[in-house]
């Protein structure tokens, strides 16, 4: 077997630590900057390598005890062997270097540091499992996919879940007819809600951000900057709404709140919510509407005559061709809310392209233990 001895210097947007052997870049998941490792390769490519620990020659003094059992099995957490310190650098020197390679650097330096979690295990509401019939026992079987695999790793307890959810997992009913899986969500009444899934195309739960304080932390943020940003009562358009977690909290200070997302049933939440702060004495004018956004354009632009601010929360996958759309809508302030930064960067790049001059971007550790990053940004129409 060949190997060859490596210092990992950085950690990359996914599961592996990087460092250079020779001018060749190695990434090396499960490392941690500052290991001396003996790695295997396990993938060339023209530009970098693929490599697996052989043994940990020197740990670095950032590395942990990973605390989880199934870690290094189960996909779902990529960090836990880097200090939480370190993780956060991690995000924001990721960030910077996507902010870098769009070709953004000369405004890296309006990224701020990064806001952490209060919390960094325990902090999940909302989980998606698979449910797999062991091809031994005939018995189905809950859990998470291995990394960069469909093979099931059976979960009893995940430590990335708040106690509630995996106090939840014992009631969960695995044994129905074609069910493929399952969602649990802890909701604003401290109920454990769950969804339960019988076809992979079905949309389980609602999209809900997973940690609850760091939202609120980040709803704050939303709020002041919208308060500090326009003058008056604005008029706020949310793109990608849910059920308004971002925008409803400002229906006091707003004059008019409207929102747009595919989900038929975060929609009538949504307006639920807002019907009772009309009840209780709100003023501010609110309506969600259930559309697909890709195809709404023309009628979120009637809308936009009037608007002060949008707020958009797209998937993972970001704008992509619909930045300028967005963009020709002329709103003066957009708060950009983004969960992957290579996504972000890109559609930055268009923004600043069609006009608009990046003010602050803010990010938000909403996932310790993995590689993804929460970051709002601000922009305003030149």
């Amino acid at each position: 077997m060949n190997t060859l001895e490596i210092t990992i210097d950085s950690l990359s947007y996914g599961s592996a630590g990087v460092g250079r052997v020779g001018g060749i870049v190695y990434f090396v998941p499960f490392s941690c900057p500052g290991d001396r490792l003996e790695i295997k390769v396990t993938k060339t490519e023209k530009r970098y390598r693929e490599a697996e620990i052989v043994r940990i020659i020197e740990p670095s003094a950032d590395r942990i005890k990973p605390p989880c059992p199934y870690y290094g099995v189960c996909g779902g957490c990529q960090w836990q062997q880097v200090s939480y310190p370190l993780q956060l650098k991690g995000k924001e020197r990721e960030l910077r270097m996507n902010l870098s390679k769009a070709r953004l650097s000369e405004i890296e330096e309006k990224v701020k540091t990064c806001v952490p979690s209060p919390k960094e295990l325990a902090y999940r509401r909302t989980a998606r499992f698979k449910v797999v019939k062991n091809p031994d026992t005939g018995k189905p079987e809950a859990g998470f996919y291995q990394a960069a695999s469909y093979n099931l790793v059976k979960v009893e307890k995940c430590l990335l879940l708040n106690e509630a959810l995996n106090s939840s997992l014992k009631d969960i009913d695995i044994t129905k007819p074609g069910l493929v899986g399952f969602d649990l969500f802890y909701d604003e009444t401290d109920k454990v809600v769950p969804f339960y899934r019988f076809s992979e195309k079905d949309q389980g739960a609602d999209f809900f951000q997973v940690n609850g304080e760091v939202n609120e932390a980040m709803m704050e943020y939303l709020k002041k900057t919208v308060a500090e940003k326009i003058d008056g009562k604005p008029r706020i358009l949310d793109i990608y709404c849910g059920d308004g977690n971002l925008s409803l909290q400002m229906a006091g200070e707003a004059a008019a709140i409207t929102g747009w997302d595919n989900s038929k049933t975060a929609i009538a939440r949504g307006n639920m919510r807002a019907e009772a702060l009309k009840e209780s004495g709100e003023r501010c004018k609110i309506k969600f509407y259930e559309a697909d956004v890709d195809k709404s354009w023309k009628f979120i632009s009637g809308y936009a005559r009037e608007a002060d601010c949008i707020i958009i929360d797209p998937p993972r996958k970001g704008l992509k061709n619909q930045t300028a759309r967005l963009a020709g809508l002329k709103v003066p302030l957009i708060i950009y809310v983004s969960c992957a930064p290579p996504a972000l960067a890109r559609d930055l790049a268009a923004f600043v392209e069609a006009g608009y001059e990046i003010e602050e971007i803010q990010p938000f550790d909403m996932f310790p233990q993995t590689y993804h990053l929460e970051t709002v940004t601000v922009l305003r129409r030149k």
